[in-house]
């Protein structure tokens, strides 16, 4: 996700109801204008000779060196934004409602509660009925070995078994509470986590879900 403030701290204005960065000129014959828009960046070449859009940098059917540095030189630049103006996006309080909806929208699977007991609920493939994320809705953090009173809700996922023990670091990632300890990983919901790596994490759940393609 760009951070607004770094953008404009890189350079990047409001115009035309975007964020632009404009080099001019690019190349010596082009206007480049780098922007953002709904979180995406994109680029936009003028020449400054004819004033028309330049686009053939954009085709997979051109070629020839000179739209090859052309390519070159506008992707280094979006890769140096890219790591100077991007923020990870990270969930803490709305982690539970973005599973929720994460599964449903990818994946066309919702949670349910197929105990007796309230605040536990799992969500299954939809093919073999195989369980791969158990959420905790109020856990004594305690119950993970940290000195505290405080509850949190909490997710179990499954993991590949040789990485286990090299990610549990007792703040992320804690041995499973009450599933095996070979398979499984504890989450706590209260502390800051990267959305992309927990999408990634829940996705080779998933797939570990399915013994057909685990490896």
């Amino acid at each position: 996700m760009y951070s607004v403030e770094l953008l404009k701290e890189f350079g990047f204005i409001e115009r035309n109801n975007r964020l632009e960065y404009v080099i001019d000129p690019f190349m010596s014959n082009f206007r480049l204008t780098l922007f953002v828009k709904d979180d995406v960046l994109d680029d936009e070449l003028i020449d400054l000779d004819t004033g028309d859009k330049f686009i053939l940098h954009h085709l997979n059917t051109s070629h020839g060196a000179y739209i090859a540095s052309i390519k070159e030189e506008i992707e280094s630049l979006k890769k140096e934004i890219d790591a100077k103006c991007k923020k990870e996006e990270i969930l803490n309080a709305d982690a539970i409602d973005f599973l929720k909806e994460y599964c449903k929208n990818a994946y066309g699977e919702i949670f349910e509660n197929p105990f007796s007991e309230k605040g536990f609920q799992v969500v299954r493939r939809s093919d073999n009925k195989k369980w791969y994320v158990l959420l905790c809705e109020s856990l004594p953090k305690s119950k993970l070995g940290v000195e505290t009173d405080v509850r949190c809700a909490t997710i179990n996922i499954m993991a590949d078994k040789d990485e286990i023990d090299s990610i549990i670091d007792y703040n992320t990632y804690f041995p499973a509470y009450h599933m095996n300890k070979r398979s499984w990983i504890t989450i706590p919901l209260d502390i800051e986590i990267n959305k992309d790596e927990l999408i990634q994490r829940i996705n080779r759940s998933r797939e570990l879900a399915d013994k057909k393609k685990r490896k």
